[in-house]
């Protein structure tokens, strides 16, 4: 049977004997039905109505029928439902639960003052671009874009939120900096090509506290990791210590954050420490070479043991504390803490055998410069001596011919003392040439030693490639430079408890993307800034949603996109009564009892933070209740 398709009717290839049918006829369905979970979220802690406080609206309220609050309600809730672009909300403006979780008062929109806009309770994308491309100095008589956005109130307002979730302050808190790359598209301002990541970007520098995300600046891609950082970071310390004063602040980075600045500013502030990554040097290597071939002599032990018995063990670690300071850069010695573990693998993977061919032809290389400069030593020496012994021999001479000249005028005495004059001028000469010969065989000499010094660290280091080489496994080495003494925090703690949870920082930035903050297509860059800030709320919603709603539930741990699959994009058919606003969800929804427990876990949180931060009601339909999302 061939497929038949009409305007109200699709016939699909029988199953089971049956005939498969389509029709569009099922009513006002939505694919988004957790979107009042969002909106549960938005509303228990004040995320948006906070957030659209930070813009400034320049629009006549006489003609404006979409508040700041309802465009960036829509444009937010629509990031999380996973809409990334503006063009989308051309589409999504007719949902009515949207529109009710929004706020507006017609969910339906047949009250718009526009009979092309009556159908469409929201807001389409030429509307909603006011939000971002609205320029700093726009006022009433600009003639498009009028709804000004206060950056440094953004930027303040992701640390409120963060102080806001708590009900106590914590003790002591850590503070993860990290910048990642976000493509850029076309002839974008700030657009720059990294080598690291073989393209055009932007660098925005992120900062979370655990999962809460503090900071999302965007910067141009031609900039170190530690530009913009020194400004950032005080005022979020700043704005952290103004509520909680007592608290104690760990800044953690990764390498590029190995910066003076930054920890002489850590040292200088009571309560604020720091622990950051180290780039390797060949200094910091040579520290560890023994705890290298401990952990190899280990590996092979524990190896051998495995084979003969029981299951297999960790790699061996150990940690070695390095009292260090760089040659230049830094103002004095720090604490550095050095990993050492050795992990599995094949012979000969701690370093490769052509790593290990090229410093030995260094070393060779090395050792017969050494040679020749021992003979050109050796040869400027002997020249010296030589015509040391000529001076002497000439000065000797002189002298005697001196003295066997006549004390007289006749010409054999006139004669024999020019003879003895030229001599001795011919001696000085020969004296002035073996000193000059004598400092090129000191030159020579210096420069011997010099070369036995490189011949002989080029012997070693190829002498300890060749014995890595010939390891089984890998070795691995990474180091860490921290404010803390030993006494505080050991070195393994340090490492695996202090520095190592960063990664999840890391994860935190992906959640970020999938939130669509890779895509900043606007030309400029304070547009773009604005685009980040609307996907960094959105994170903000979906984080504060797990966190609090899906607390002690399996998606405790989940991550944005799984949040969205499972709890907002979910089909529903929706009616708009006078009171209500029903929510009619399918019966086989798998998560039925999940969605009923997140709903509850945040009407509590809402009770727990009910003192601090107070709930805002619904807006009211004229002359009506106001409508409540009813899930049957």
């Amino acid at each position: 049977m061939q497929t038949q398709c009409n305007e109200s009717r699709i016939e699909f290839h029988g199953l089971s004997g049956r005939v498969l049918i389509a029709d569009f006829d099922g009513g006002n369905i939505v694919s988004d039905g957790g979107v009042p979970l969002v909106a549960e979220v938005d509303r228990t802690f004040r995320v948006l109505e906070r957030y659209a406080a930070c813009f400034t609206d320049h629009r006549d309220p006489e003609a404006s029928e979409h508040s700041v609050l309802d465009l960036v309600r829509q444009r937010i809730y629509g990031l999380c439902l996973g809409y990334e672009d503006l063009n989308d909300h051309d589409r999504l403006r007719t949902d009515a639960l949207i529109a009710a979780c929004v706020g507006k008062q017609d969910p339906e929109g047949q009250q718009r003052r526009r009979p092309d806009d009556r159908g469409k309770p929201m807001a389409g994308k030429s509307t909603l671009n006011r939000l971002e491309l609205s320029k700093v100095g726009a006022d009433p008589d600009s003639p498009y874009c009028k709804i000004v956005a206060d950056l440094d109130g953004l930027a303040d307002l992701l640390v409120d939120v963060f102080l806001d979730a708590h009900d106590s302050p914590p003790e002591e808190i850590t503070l993860d900096i990290d910048p990642t790359n976000l493509e850029t598209f076309g002839q974008q301002l700030g657009r720059h090509f990294q080598k690291h990541y073989d393209g055009y970007c932007y660098l925005p520098q992120y900062v979370f506290c655990g999962e809460f995300l503090l900071a999302a600046q965007l910067r141009p891609g031609d900039v170190g990791a530690m530009s913009g950082a020194m400004k950032l970071l005080p005022k979020i310390v700043t704005r952290i210590r103004q509520r909680w004063p007592d608290v104690g602040i760990t800044i953690r980075g990764d390498g590029h954050f190995s910066d003076d600045r930054l920890m002489s500013w850590c040292e200088a502030t009571p309560g604020l420490e720091f622990i950051v990554g180290m780039p390797s040097n060949a200094r910091l290597m040579n520290e560890v070479q023994e705890a290298q071939r401990q952990m190899a002599a280990e590996f092979a032990a524990a190896k051998q043991s495995d084979e003969n018995s029981g299951p297999p063990q960790e790699p061996p670690r150990t940690f070695v504390e390095i009292p260090y300071r760089t040659l230049d850069s830094w103002s004095q010695q720090r604490r550095v803490v050095a990993k050492v573990e050795h992990l599995p693998g094949p012979t000969g993977d701690s370093v490769s055998a052509f790593a290990v061919a090229t410093a030995e032809k260094s070393a060779v290389q090395a050792e017969q410069h050494l040679a020749q400069a021992r003979s050109a030593a050796a040869t400027a020496t002997a020249t010296a001596d030589g015509q040391q012994r000529r001076a002497q021999r000439l000065a000797c001479l002189a002298e005697t011919m001196a003295a066997a000249a006549p004390r007289d005028h006749s010409e054999r005495a006139k004669s024999l003392r020019a003879d003895a004059k030229t001599t001795r001028k011919q001696a000085q000469r020969a004296e002035v040439l073996a000193r000059k010969e004598r400092r090129a065989a000191a030159k020579a000499e210096q420069r011997a030693e010099t070369l036995q010094t490189q011949a002989a660290a080029a012997r070693t280091a190829a002498d300890w490639l060749l014995e890595q080489a010939s390891w089984e496994g890998k070795s691995n080495v990474r180091f860490v430079v921290l404010s803390r003494a030993a006494e505080e925090l050991d070195g393994r703690t340090a490492y695996e408890e202090g520095y190592c949870p960063r990664g999840d920082a890391e994860n935190r930035i992906k959640e970020q993307k999938y939130l669509f903050a890779g895509s900043l297509p606007c030309e400029a860059m304070r547009a773009n800034q604005i685009r980040l800030y609307q996907c960094s709320f959105a994170y903000v919603l979906c984080m504060l949603l797990r966190r609090f709603g899906l607390a002690e539930t399996e998606l405790s741990q989940a991550q944005c996109p799984t949040i969205r699959t499972r709890l907002f994009k979910i089909g529903a058919l929706i009616q708009v009564t006078t009171r209500r606003v029903w929510t009619h969800i399918s019966s086989s929804y798998p998560y039925r009892e999940l969605f009923g427990q997140v709903l509850s876990n945040l009407r509590r949180a809402a009770e727990k933070f009910s003192n601090g931060v107070p709930r805002i009601p619904d807006s009211p339909f004229a002359g009506d209740d106001p409508p409540r999302l009813a899930v049957t």
